[in-house]
């Protein structure tokens, strides 16, 4: 089910939506990113983040029994990093200004994607808390 919430202020000061009830926090995120929704399904949870200029920052984490469907068109490889244990890759479209994390750790495939630059997508990674 899909369920859109509140936002309030998490840890941090990360902004995080009322009763976010996926299996990470979130502790760093840019801060032009201040509004934030959540959306849960049976096998995945997402946080969507907008700024002022409306672009998007999606997170998103699958269980490692579902099989997700990552559109790859257009993306190029830009690093590959280890991250809290997880083997982590880095896409970059540049006609679209996206970058792209892809990240297996603790049974989740993780997604950061949106206009944040590598580093800042890198670093919302690092500082999940499980």
């Amino acid at each position: 089910a899909l369920v859109w919430t509140e936002e309030t202020s998490g840890s941090e000061g990360v902004t995080l939506p009322d009763n976010w009830d996926g299996p990470f926090d979130v502790m760093w995120v840019p801060e032009r990113y201040i509004d934030a929704k959540a959306a849960s399904f049976s096998d995945s949870w997402q946080l969507y983040y907008r700024d002022a200029n409306g672009e998007v920052l999606f997170i998103t984490a699958w269980s490692t029994s579902a099989l997700p469907n990552v559109d790859m068109e257009g993306m190029r490889l830009v690093d590959e990093t280890q991250i809290q244990d997880g083997q982590a890759i880095i896409y970059s479209k540049e006609e679209t200004n996206t970058n792209m994390l892809l990240w297996t750790v603790n049974d989740y495939i993780i997604q950061v994607m949106g206009d944040a630059t590598t580093e800042e997508i890198e670093k919302i990674a690092e500082n999940f808390l499980f």
